[in-house]
């Protein structure tokens, strides 16, 4: 059987918007059993101007484990440029457009599931589901593709488990707990991780540590952003007890908006736990993800795909509740894989509306 490929480019956002992309193709190189293409260097939004790759972020060794993978410069694709990538590809592919904003995936084929024995009737009352659910999206149906090159223009920047539909939900479970398990940071961060928590745990002299994520300044939420810190307190002192070790994860580089806060509790800030000045700065929001994984209780920052990818990461591991520094909001959406209102603030369906939904996790993102 000749090879397929599936070939993409670097998502125009920013890096949690990138890795949300990224993942949704590694999903779909593991549905339809293709090559994935890492593309060529380029620059990274808000991460400087010099090239940079995914490899410079994320272990592509780990990642093989679980999918066919090469780089764009290697056979049969050749490719050191991103111009030479982008004459390939209309030379050579099968050029579609699927927008996760707007368009979901329906994924028919049954063969990669631990459990593919389903009657005709249940196949047909799963597909009647899903042309009800997905009434007011375009649906594509990316397993009947058999060009061996295909690459797509739209944006992925859902999380997968919300745009990408199964008719076959064991499937769905084997898929979420492959792409946990197939993308990592790479061991330079991770090694980083290590020693910021090594450090963070002198400080605490061991004791359990809290984490908030406070997000300022650079949110395109009004609402979100301008939280306060009495708006903050008033969320978490029933969830943190006072002079607790509180670690705060924030963009901000005016720490004393926190003064309040630093009375109430033992706060610390990454300053206080980096030892290594050659770490590049764009490093640091990886490393402050893997502590706020192991705080005996994050608080995130609602419509923050940096909290969200904390949450899914103890969701994984814990199975850890959610919380926010915001009060909920009077109306969000929620994907077609939540059952009820559990967070008192959601009500319409995502799959119902033809607006996006890549703003906040669910418990149903790690339900394996």
């Amino acid at each position: 059987m000749s090879k397929k490929y599936l070939l993409f480019e670097i998502d125009e956002g920013g890096f949690n918007n990138i890795r949300m992309s990224f993942e949704n193709y590694i999903v779909l190189a593991y549905l339809t059993k293709r090559i994935l293409v890492l593309p060529p260097p380029i620059p990274y939004y808000l991460l400087g101007n010099d090239n940079k790759l995914l490899s410079d972020f994320f272990d592509i060794d780990n990642l093989k484990k679980y999918i066919s993978v090469i780089y764009s410069h290697e056979s049969p694709i050749n490719c050191k440029t991103n111009a030479e990538y982008k004459q390939f590809v209309n030379n050579n592919s099968k050029v579609f457009h699927i927008d996760s904003r707007k368009d979901v995936i329906v994924w028919s084929n049954t063969t990669q599931s631990s459990n593919t024995t389903q009657s005709s009737n249940t196949t047909q009352s799963n597909q009647n589901n899903i042309d009800t659910l997905c009434s007011n999206r375009i649906k594509h149906y990316i397993d009947t593709y058999t060009d061996t090159y295909i690459y797509n223009t739209g944006r992925f920047i859902n999380y997968h488990t919300c745009h990408i539909i199964y008719k076959d939900k064991q499937l769905e479970k084997n898929v979420k707990k492959m792409l946990y398990n197939a993308v990592k940071y790479n061991p330079i961060i991770r090694n980083n991780t290590y020693k910021a928590l090594h450090n963070l745990f002198k400080l605490t002299n061991s004791n359990p540590f809290y984490a908030i994520h406070i997000r300022k300044g650079d949110f395109q939420y009004n609402e979100v952003h301008e939280v306060n810190e009495g708006t903050i307190l008033k969320q978490v002192h029933k969830l943190i007890p006072r002079q607790s070790y509180v670690y705060i994860l924030t963009d901000q580089k005016d720490k004393s908006i926190f003064k309040n806060l630093e009375k109430y509790y033992n706060v610390l800030y990454y300053n206080d736990i980096s030892t290594d000045v050659t770490v590049p700065d764009y490093y640091i929001p990886m490393i402050e993800m893997g502590i706020g994984t192991r705080a005996n209780i994050f608080v995130g920052s609602r419509l923050s795909t940096f909290s969200g990818y904390i949450m899914i990461e103890r969701g994984f591991k814990f199975n850890s509740n959610i919380y926010y520094t915001q009060p909920p909001f009077n109306q969000q959406l929620i994907p077609y894989t939540e059952k009820k209102d559990v967070y008192n603030e959601q009500n319409l369906y995502w799959t119902h509306t033809p607006v996006a939904c890549w703003i906040r996790p669910y418990k149903s993102f790690w339900d394996v």
